[in-house]
């Protein structure tokens, strides 16, 4: 893929690029399965030996030969049993023969598509439209174009998709965007949900339900339909899934029908459909609720809101609609009514709907009273700590180039350290409830006095920690091991460490704290820059200049930086303003 763009990186955008080449993609992928498919069959019926048929040149040949003699034609096609044709002529492998041969035309490829979209039309109708071969894009002369989508092919004719696992054409897209889409602006990101987050919506959604026959997933903000084609990672009959999607954007929606049919799903399992999920409710005529709802919607979108949605069944049970500059509550109440009542639904939103109020406020009470909220996860947090362990895992490194006895030190330290702030941590945790269920009941006096009382209880905890193990450190390491150099080792990480805690306690518990007035973003960025990008090479660049017994002070660094951050962002009020405390205009409610 890397070479292919090469060919395309200096006429057009990555944006541009990015349809020509998974357009190009899908077709290849399509044609080798019409070859590998007719190659199985005539293999089957006796007519050729698997010797025959063991390159990509001669399953080509072997597909001429029996498509041409018409006799056999009808036959072969019925017994390939395909939703599409691709005529011999017209195949992946044809082509780059002509192009090897000096033969190939722009308008071959064109044909080709055109051909293949109306051997299916209602699966395949207007699938390559975003790939327009005749665009000046390509090259201001037909010769120019020509050259350059030759080229394209051949750097990806080698591309082997039959054996690439997940979802090849999101992970295509996403590739894209890390190496070279930094001009794509904000089609960057618009319809790949990453497959970390794919993974966990979908476990949610499909426990339980692993051994369901005709398991329905319905995803109305589908994009790339990445979350829908994780569900059959979890079905056990995923041969039987009914597969639901709805995109606004005509290019996505049929980037979705793509990656529907590379993975193989059957053309009577997907029922897509490209429109305005919110200003029109689909599906209506046919099943309207599913054993799973998934999606991942933008952020605060706005739509309009308009009164006349108080009356649609989706929305009026709540008797308030979403504000026209957040439609996350409009998504959400989307999803819900096209659940059944025995499903579960799953959604990716912003944490602000945790606090804010007004209209979004009245239908977060509503859905509370119903209980029809089963968990909350901040992913945030928890892509922060993956990043964290990342860095982890580079000191580490750091420390086991000093030998077998220094990493056992620095193991046992670790072992004392994580017991010692198992309390912090737990209090920290604890804060996060309380400060938002005050929040959220408007109580910004009692979660400041929460947040006060959490950060004095880690401060005092915190110095009385380094206050025994300063001193007693090494009686503690000499518990685990006897060997002069383990004790050494881990006397240094703890003696390195301690004088700093207190500062770390305080960085943890106020992150903490904001999180749950619903600011994720700052803690996130703050945890990464102190605990990665500074503590990190401040670890190295100390060991390197100092010696290892010092370099945990390269700890002391980033935690200082990451305190003295936190403790500025967090005097500034700015986190406040995340919870529904931004809305002065509602009434708070009755204090429980």
């Amino acid at each position: 893929m890397w070479d292919s763009a090469n060919v395309m990186r200096q006429t057009m955008g990555a944006a541009d690029y990015m349809d020509y080449a998974l357009g190009i993609i899908f077709y290849k992928h399509l044609s080798d399965k019409v070859l590998e498919s007719a190659a199985m069959t005539l293999v089957d019926a006796g007519e050729v030996e698997e010797r025959d048929v063991e390159t990509e040149a001669q399953r080509q040949a072997v597909y001429q030969k029996y498509y041409s003699d018409e006799s056999f034609r009808d036959d072969l096609l019925d017994s390939m049993d395909m939703d599409y044709t691709i005529k011999p002529e017209a195949t992946f492998t044809a082509l780059m023969d002509e192009i090897r041969g000096q033969k190939f035309q722009l308008e071959h490829l064109n044909q080709a598509f055109t051909d293949l979209e109306q051997s299916n039309s209602d699966l395949l109708g207007h699938l390559f439209d975003d790939v327009d071969l005749h665009s000046t894009k390509l090259g201001s002369t037909p010769q120019k174009r020509n050259e350059l989508i030759a080229g394209v092919m051949t750097a990806l004719s080698s591309l082997n998709l039959d054996s690439h696992s997940g979802d090849i054409l999101g992970d295509a897209y996403e590739y894209m965007i890390s190496n070279f889409a930094s001009d794509m602006g904000q089609k960057a990101g618009e319809f790949y949900t990453p497959q970390s987050v794919s993974a966990l919506l979908t476990h949610i959604v499909t426990s339980g339900s692993e051994d369901k026959k005709g398991f329905s997933a319905y995803d109305p903000a589908m994009g790339s339909g990445s979350l829908l084609l994780n569900v059959k990672r979890y079905i056990k009959d995923a041969d039987s899934i009914e597969y639901y999607g709805q995109e606004i954007k005509t290019s996505t929606y049929n980037l979705a029908r793509m990656n529907m049919i590379i993975h193989g799903v059957a053309a009577t399992n997907q029922h897509l459909h490209n429109a305005d999920t919110l200003d029109k409710d689909w599906p209506a005529d046919e099943i309207t609720d599913f054993d799973a709802v998934m999606m991942n919607p933008p952020y605060s979108q706005k739509w309009s809101a308009d009164k006349g949605f108080l009356n649609d069944p989706r929305f009026s049970d709540f008797g308030v609609l979403a504000p026209k500059s957040k439609a996350d509550y409009a998504f959400l109440l989307h999803g819900l009514y096209h659940l059944k009542s025995t499903g579960t639904m799953g959604i990716v939103l912003p944490h602000g709907v945790l606090f804010r109020g007004a209209a979004e406020g009245k239908i977060r009470r509503k859905l509370l009273e119903k209980g029809m909220i089963y968990a909350v996860i901040g992913l945030p947090a928890g892509i922060q700590m993956s990043l964290v362990a990342v860095g982890s895992m580079v000191i580490m490194s750091k420390v086991n180039s000093y030998g077998e006895a220094y990493t056992a030190g620095y193991n046992v330290g670790y072992k004392v350290d994580q017991m010692a702030f198992l309390p912090v941590q737990s209090l920290s945790n604890a804060l996060t409830a309380f400060v938002g269920q005050n929040m959220g009941a408007s109580r910004l006096d009692r979660a400041r006095r929460g947040v006060r009382v959490g950060v004095a209880s880690a401060v005092g905890w915190s110095l009385l920690t380094a206050a025994i193990l300063i001193p007693w450190g090494p009686s503690l390491i000499a518990a685990f091991s006897e060997t002069p150099a383990v004790i050494a080792a881990g006397t240094a990480y703890l003696r390195g460490i301690m004088p700093f805690y207190v500062l770390f306690a305080v960085f943890f518990t106020l992150n903490n704290a904001m999180r749950g007035a619903g600011e994720s973003v700052f803690p996130m960025v703050n945890t990464v820059l102190s605990l990665i990008l500074l503590r990190v090479p401040a670890v190295y660049l100390i060991a390197n200049r100092f010696g290892p017994e010092y370099m945990y002070y390269g700890f002391g660094v980033g935690w200082a930086v990451g305190f003295a951050a936190t403790v500025i962002y967090y005097l500034s009020g700015r986190w406040k303003r995340r919870g529904s405390l931004a809305n002065r205009d509602q009434t708070p409610p009755p204090e429980l």
